[in-house]
Formats: structure tokens, sequence, C-alpha cells
């Protein structure tokens, strides 16, 4: 099984570059941003396209990795507490098969 992620990744990988080097004029364009607020420029950047798509990528996969860490602390905090339940109850359920059975039988309705 690794070997055929390690396959697609390559795959991927290749694919990318192909498509980068065959648009390459395309996406070494410069784009201009910039922030203008009341007639004040707050900031103004210049790079070429690929540059700002790296960036938004390098920013995507930043944020989910930082929620899927996020989700997993929750959830190991939800199974440490189911866990601290079960065996609350696999105790109680111990004790109540512990006590001692009553000779007393019940009475009789007559």
């Amino acid at each position: 099984m690794r070997f055929i992620k390690f396959l697609a990744v390559i795959a991927l990988f290749v694919l990318t570059m192909a498509l980068f080097a065959q648009n390459l004029p395309v996406l070494g364009a410069p784009l201009s941003l910039g922030l203008t607020l009341f007639d004040a420029q707050l900031f103004a950047l210049e790079s070429p396209l690929y540059m700002f798509l790296l960036a938004a990528f390098f920013l995507g996969s930043v944020l989910t990795l930082l929620y899927f860490f996020l989700e997993k602390l929750r959830t190991g905090r939800e199974l440490a507490r189911a866990n601290r339940k079960l065996a609350t109850l696999e105790q109680e359920v111990t004790s109540l098969r512990n006590l001692p059975l009553s000779d007393a039988t019940p009475a009789q309705d007559n």
C-alpha cells in the first residue's frame, strides 16, 4: 500500500510540474495586490502569480493541519471522558454482581 501511495504522490508531482512548465508564461505574469482605504494606500504587493498561488496553498495547508490537530485533541478528550465513564460503570456492575443474595423468600399475597 505504501508503494501505491508513493507512486500516486510521484505522479501528482510530475503532473503538477508538467502543468507548471506548460503554463509558465501565464503563471509568471506579475500580479499587483494592494489595499487602499480612504485614499491612503496601506500596502501594495507585486509578485508573480505563482507566488500568490503557492502562498494560498501553504496557508490553506497550515489552516487545515491546525483544524485537524484541534479536532484530534477534542476527540481525544471525548474518548478519555467516555473511558472514565465506562470504568465507573464497569466498577458499579462488578459491585452489584458481588452483592450477597438474601435468603429471605418474597412475601406471598393471600
